[in-house]
């Protein structure tokens, strides 16, 4: 089944948490005009699509294949959204796209939480240890307390 274009639209706005009117803002259009588009009570030129499906960093080509074989695009605004939305709307093919300095501000962020995973790692293996120790001490205690 072919999803409609203003479905599209709304959908892929929706799943980035912007508002209709922060979307007529980004494209210098009135409230008033993109609704009508969200509608689809008015016919969109290609012209104007493809000045909207800029603010998602997309080109027509992609725009017009989400949601065909479920697809649909998040935009990564550094929060991570929620699987039920990605669900709601794609089942488990959600595809998503960013900007390269977005790439990179994700990779630092996971190798920064990556680090401290493996530093709380290390500190619970040195309490393992010390826990351990601990109670090989009590056991050598409790033996010298049973053989007096």
């Amino acid at each position: 089944m072919q999803t409609k274009i203003n479905d599209k639209l709304r959908i892929l706005r929706n799943m980035n948490d912007l508002t209709q009117e922060v979307m007529a803002e980004k494209i210098d259009m009135s409230l008033n005009n993109y609704g009508d588009i969200e509608r689809g009570d008015t016919k969109i030129t290609t012209e104007k699509l493809e000045k909207i499906i800029q603010v998602f960093n997309m080109d027509l080509l992609e725009f017009l294949l989400l949601g065909e074989k479920g697809r649909f695009c998040l935009i990564y605004d550094g929060n991570f959204y929620n699987s039920h939305v990605q669900n709601s709307y794609s089942g488990d093919n959600a595809n998503f796209y960013y900007s390269e300095e977005k790439q990179d501000l994700i990779i630092k962020e996971l190798q920064t939480t990556l680090q401290h995973q493996k530093e709380k790692i290390n500190l619970l293996q040195e309490k393992i240890e010390d826990l351990k120790n601990s109670i090989a001490q009590k056991d050598e205690y409790i033996e010298l307390l049973k053989k007096s």
